[in-house]
């Protein structure tokens, strides 16, 4: 049975992809199929594995909820985090082990948080007896659960990796209800789990805080926060929202050849618009399309169980023949030569 989901898409529109990627590699371990799921919303492997890419919340959220029944986990988001190795963070995790105390890693996250999760701000607030790292929306308000677990649960794993002597929660905050079986909570924070909290926190003695880190380095530190700093003002600079819109809006779309006229009502905006702000965006509609439908187009032949007729209207191609000019155009190679080669019966 399906976990209901609710999130207000407004406030949260997209969504970096590298948490659903950790939540389909977290299914794949518990032997759970995650490729017919993908499918089902128009999103590939591919896309999972290019980490600027995002997705919009509601397709993200549909997804994690499909694994989560799957798996018959309902905490899946929160261990799922978890599961990742150091460094699949990139920039980020190796900042934070190199910062100097537990307190200036939690203040680093809070700083460029940004980078894996737009969708999610914390917050780190001190005082004289305890400290606390604090999740929110941009706005301030209260973050969907499923956000808050895979946050603070990415954090705890994080940091646990990084300095397991160092590193303890003394008590978690959660606005949720508590849930059927809080046993998954207790498990990986390892601390008292307040639900029904007024803010969602990680809560820490002011000496835990105080800590200092095993492999603090302020140089490597230094060179790593100035670059740190330029992805996320590159970030912020792009026009990712835009870019994942339209991108969601022609994979819906293309049963009926995704026409420039439906994606912009789909989006809201007159053609003109719409073709202006992929100008301004160093693009055009043709290309957002071709890039769309070739990125599909491998991920359906690799998988091998869609005919290629099969592929051509999945793509919203006239005919099989214009999907074998496109993808000749694409790869340099027939649609067929190019699955044979890729599964390997060709040399």
């Amino acid at each position: 049975m399906p976990f209901a989901l609710t999130i207000d898409a407004m406030a949260l529109p997209l969504s970096t992809v590298t948490s659903t990627l950790a939540m389909v590699r977290a299914a794949e371990r518990r032997g759970v199929d995650a490729q017919p799921v993908l499918a089902r919303h128009g999103v590939t492997m591919a896309t999972l594995l290019d980490p600027d890419n995002h997705l919009p919340v509601s397709t993200e959220f549909a997804i994690w909820d499909e694994l989560r029944a799957e798996t018959r986990e309902p905490a899946l988001q929160l261990v799922a985090p978890i599961e990742l190795p150091v460094g699949t963070y990139h920039v980020l995790d190796y900042l934070v082990g190199v910062s100097a105390t537990v307190g200036d890693g939690m203040r680093r996250i809070a700083r460029f948080l940004g980078i894996i999760a737009r969708q999610v701000e914390v917050s780190a607030q001190v005082a004289d007896d305890e400290c606390r790292l604090v999740a929110t929306t941009a706005s301030g308000g209260a973050v969907p659960p499923m956000y808050v677990d895979y946050t603070f649960g990415a954090v705890v794993g994080r940091m646990r990796a990084i300095a397991p002597d160092a590193f303890a929660v003394e008590r978690v905050q959660l606005r949720q209800p508590p849930p059927a079986s809080p046993a998954a909570y207790r498990d990986v924070f390892l601390c008292p789990v307040d639900f029904g909290a007024g803010a969602d926190a990680l809560v820490f003695s002011r000496a835990r805080w105080d800590t200092r880190l095993p492999a603090h380095d302020p140089t490597l530190a230094q060179v790593l926060e100035t670059h740190a700093r330029f992805r996320l003002e590159r970030m912020a600079a792009a026009p990712v929202a835009l870019a994942g819109d339209v991108r969601a809006a022609i994979i819906a779309a293309l049963p009926d050849g995704a026409p420039v006229d439906a994606v912009a009502r789909a989006l809201r905006l007159s053609v003109r618009t719409l073709l202006r702000r992929l100008d301004d965006a160093g693009t055009t509609y043709r290309d957002a399309l071709d890039t769309v439908r070739g990125e599909l187009a491998r991920e359906y032949l690799h998988d091998g169980r869609v005919a290629i007729s099969e592929v051509a209207l999945l793509l919203g191609f006239a005919d099989q023949r214009s999907f074998h000019r496109a993808f000749e155009r694409w790869t340099g190679e027939t649609p067929g030569r190019w699955r044979a080669r890729v599964r390997g019966s060709l040399p």
